[in-house]
């Protein structure tokens, strides 16, 4: 979606966010007393998931309408570079070869549209993917192309939204997140995070990549028609754009830790100007091992 600046933002507060609710996958509170918790209220909350999900809808299925324009070649490059590392890095701990090509037996693509990134970039690295996508025109279409254009890769689809999806415990070893928690509540973001960290298995991998804000913009709403937020129309929010801070205020609810992390070097280009996006590499905080993955 692209990205316009907004007025309407999140002044955080010093308190972290409450912590994250139990793998069951019920929806967990995020107190608004604790860190951005006032941009959250009753009304930006009040059909949030239904304007989402009309926004999705009445998108094409081509690269603009997943996009919104943003499909410039760096995006894909970028993410596989950082697989790359990531592979590297987890092979040293595991019993697999570096040389082997598919690093990641399961891997799981949250929000996954048409299948861009896991055709441009997962494809390459992984046996078997799960792609959840809420939009069955999407998902379909990924259906119907992905297992003609890839070999070597099976494919699993799931017209489930992210929420309500149903993550197997210590199933996979890669779970990629790529413009999602955008479009979830601080809380459905924490509470999905949690699942995915019961998701994975002892190796295995959460990584996250979002749009952040530029400079020393704040986390903002932005509305279904990409204009400018007034005050007392946070009911038509459909995306939230949150600031570093801000997205490990949530990783740290959801019991997760940051194992890596990297600003993509060319920053996509919209009619705002630039925005820059970061990939998070997570793992759950008991977990043992140090140093960075990526």
């Amino acid at each position: 979606m692209k990205k316009k600046q907004l007025s309407v933002i999140a002044k955080p507060s010093q308190k972290r966010a409450a912590s994250a609710s139990a793998a069951s996958g019920k929806r967990q509170k995020v107190s608004a007393s604790g860190a951005y918790g006032k941009m959250w209220d009753k009304e930006a909350k009040k059909g949030w998931d239904a304007r989402v999900a009309k926004y999705w809808n009445a998108e094409g299925i081509d690269m603009e309408g997943m996009t919104g324009g943003n499909h410039c070649p760096c995006d894909l490059k970028f993410s596989k570079r950082a697989l790359e590392d990531i592979s590297k890095k987890r092979c040293k701990s595991s019993s697999k070869k570096a040389s082997q090509k598919k690093t990641f037996a399961r891997a799981l693509e949250l929000g996954a549209g048409v299948g861009r990134v896991t055709k441009g970039a997962l494809a390459s690295f992984c046996g078997h993917i799960d792609l959840v996508e809420l939009v069955k025109k999407s998902l379909m279409k990924a259906k119907a192309t992905l297992p003609k254009q890839i070999k070597g890769t099976t494919f699993g689809f799931f017209n489930k939204t992210a929420q309500t999806f149903k993550v197997k415990a210590d199933h996979y070893d890669l779970v990629w997140c790529q413009w999602l928690l955008m479009y979830l509540t601080d809380a459905d973001a924490v509470a999905l995070l949690k699942r995915l960290g019961a998701g994975i298995n002892e190796s295995g991998v959460i990584v996250v990549k979002e749009n952040l804000p530029t400079g020393r913009e704040k986390s903002r709403l932005d509305d279904e028609d990409e204009g400018t937020l007034k005050s007392g129309a946070k009911g038509s929010a459909v995306s939230c754009v949150r600031t570093r801070k801000h997205h490990e205020v949530l990783f740290k609810a959801a019991g997760l830790r940051i194992r890596g992390e990297r600003l993509q070097d060319e920053p996509l280009l919209d009619e705002v100007g630039d925005e820059d996006m970061r990939v998070w590499c997570l793992v759950p905080m008991e977990r043992a091992g140090r140093g960075p993955l990526l």
